[in-house]
């Protein structure tokens, strides 16, 4: 990118189908819209995305909307 290197992010292929794509990526660190400016550069557009982790924390069956209390030790 061209405002510095980033830390090597992986990129996996979940599906394809003629409307598009779905991929997962996952970065160490996230630099204002890097996933997007990421894509871009490599001439793929961004229609959505989803965070699924951060950190320890996962989003798991949760729905959207729903919350549930983490206990802190």
């Amino acid at each position: 990118l061209k405002d510095g290197r980033t830390k090597p992010a992986e990129l996996e292929l979940i599906n394809s189908t003629p409307q598009g794509e779905t991929w997962e990526m996952t970065i160490e660190e996230g630099r204002h819209h890097q996933i997007r400016r990421m894509m871009t550069a490599v001439n793929h557009e961004v229609t959505q995305l989803k965070r699924i982790s951060h950190g320890e924390y996962t989003l798991g069956e949760l729905r959207p909307g729903q919350v549930r209390e983490e206990k802190i030790s």
